[in-house]
């Protein structure tokens, strides 16, 4: 359509849906814009009478207001009137539509329109109605398409940010948001007890995590956590933040919570270290605010030793997978890593959807009192595709009417979760097929009841990793004025663990050019190597 003025924009909106599109009216639109195709009349007796209604949408009826100023114009409609044959054309009601032809027939009469054209233009506006959009809505819809597209284009960080807020605690829109954060080329960060606040803010070209989006983390907390830091400047350690916060802010499970979470990860401990002793310290900072509160202060015998008493021990990280599922139990999603990471070559080969485009909106009402009605948009319903990801919350269950066996399950994938369903014939097939945490492709119908999606599934396929080892380069980029010593370290560390055949290609982007080169490592390609390579060089890194 290629739009250049603010019509195109409100046209957009009501054209690319199921209705119009089904009848072409979105690609007669674009072609007519571009000169493609010859902007016709509905028929040549109204050529002249509705020039000036349909003339800004190149002949073609995009609006319900257009309607009803046809009706007013060609068959003498008063306002109300045309808003009560606008409403019957939606409602589809025969008996109602009936009625209305013989005084819409004779008003154009009455005006001399021939038969033929008021036939013709009759056919036209009761099908269209069917799915007609509202100008008013169109436009305002518009505006905001257009002011969030500047913000998405102009802030991308500030935009995120703010998006991702906006979503609070659902965790498929979060998961969805995610995904084309990512695709933009903005890294969402874990929490940070020195960075966050209570939502998502921009920090630089990334957008860190808030505080008050972890659980078990009030707002209450957050204000006494920030305003503590405001106050008294950055916390320099675990010991440090414990010391400074009011005990209202010295919860056991809130500390826990944000342990898991990584928002301590700055000062180096890992995450299993700190939940081993989070009661201990909590306890004992606890009841030192509470002795000094009485004016009771002890003898510091950390004076004693010439090296700092340490409080937190060293304690290898928890093996990748528990402290993901203590990250995502916090945080309701991955943040700092997923489980999926590095598996994107062999998911995007076997899938034709991701779950996030899977989305459930509701028809716009004629009138707030209607029952809200939900269309589906991604795909048809009944249509088979086929989703990629980790299959999880396996439960088989038998029915109570005929007694046979199902099973219900999960599938995710990094935009986000479907539920599945798995029924009849496919069950006893696919039953030894169901394993938690696999990782698969399944096939099957969508289905949409209310606003809930789900998928009847047909077919359940093992995905191997192992495929990927044919792979013989790995190209990876990277702008040049992030390329530090500290990350070129970094890389040489992560491709000498990964010991294997393929080559190892560096881009240097430039704003002149690229720079090309050939890394003297070289590795084995797997899933946990592609993880890696994302978390030193960035989301995009790979060419």
């Amino acid at each position: 359509m290629r739009p250049d003025h603010f019509e195109d924009i409100s046209a957009v909106l009501a054209l690319y849906r199921p209705g119009p599109m089904g009848a072409k009216s979105h690609t007669n639109y674009a072609m007519r814009k571009q000169g493609q195709q010859a902007i016709t009349p509905i028929h040549p007796e109204l050529a002249e009478s509705l020039a000036d209604i349909l003339g800004p949408t190149y002949g073609l009826i995009v609006y319900q207001e257009q309607v009803m100023e046809i009706a007013q114009r060609v068959a003498g409609y008063s306002l109300g009137q045309a808003d009560n044959l606008r409403r019957a054309m939606g409602k589809k009601s025969k008996e109602t539509l009936d009625k209305e032809f013989p005084l819409f027939s004779a008003g154009m009469l009455e005006r001399g329109y021939t038969k033929p054209a008021i036939k013709t233009l009759w056919d036209i506006l009761v099908p269209f109605s069917d799915y007609a959009f509202n100008k008013s809505h169109s436009a305002a819809y518009g505006v905001i398409a257009y002011f969030t597209a500047y913000l998405k284009a102009h802030f991308p960080a500030e935009f995120i940010a703010a998006l991702l807020t906006s979503v609070g605690d659902d965790r498929d829109k979060l998961g969805g948001y995610l995904v084309e954060a990512r695709r933009m080329g903005v890294t969402v960060l874990p929490p940070d007890i020195n960075e966050s606040d209570l939502y998502f803010t921009a920090v630089g070209d990334d957008v860190r995590f808030g505080l008050g989006s972890i659980k078990n983390v009030g707002e209450n907390v957050v204000a006494h956590v920030t305003t503590e830091r405001i106050s008294g400047g950055e916390y320099i350690s675990v010991e440090n933040f414990l010391s400074r916060v009011p005990l209202p802010a010295l919860n056991k499970r809130t500390v826990e919570s944000l342990f898991k979470s990584g928002a301590f990860d700055r000062f180096g401990h890992t995450r299993r270290a700190l939940i081993e002793v989070h009661e201990k310290v909590v306890d004992d900072a606890t009841r030192e605010k509470k002795d000094a509160s009485k004016g009771d202060v002890g003898f510091d015998f950390g004076e004693l030793f010439d090296h700092p008493v340490q409080l937190i021990p060293d304690r290898p990280e928890w093996p990748r997978k528990t402290k993901l599922e203590f990250e995502r139990e916090m945080l309701g999603l991955y943040v700092s890593d997923h489980p999926l990471n590095g598996q994107e070559m062999i998911l995007q080969r076997h899938r034709t959807l991701h779950v996030s485009d899977l989305t459930a909106i509701p028809k716009v009402a004629d009138s707030e009192s209607d029952e809200t009605e939900w269309e589906l948009q991604g795909a048809s319903e009944d249509d088979v595709i086929t989703l990629t990801g980790l299959l999880r919350n396996i439960e088989h269950r038998t029915a109570r009417a005929s007694g046979k066996q199902y099973a219900s399950a999960v599938l995710e994938d990094m935009s986000g979760s479907i539920d599945l369903s798995i029924l009849g014939k496919a069950y006893d097939e696919l039953r030894p097929l169901l394993v938690n945490d696999s990782l698969v492709a399944i096939s099957g119908r969508v289905r949409l009841r209310e606003q809930f999606l789900s998928l009847m599934v047909r077919n359940v396929k093992h995905l191997d990793v192992s495929q990927d080892a044919e792979v013989s380069i790995i190209r990876v980029q990277v702008p040049s004025e992030h390329s530090t010593a500290t990350l070129i370290a970094e890389l040489d560390d992560v491709l000498k663990r990964h010991p294997g055949d393929a080559e190892v290609e560096l881009r240097l982007r430039h704003a002149t050019g690229i720079q090309v080169f050939t890394l003297p490592h070289r590795v084995t390609v797997s899933g946990p190597l592609y993880g890696e390579l994302k978390r030193v060089l960035g989301p995009n890194c790979f060419v």
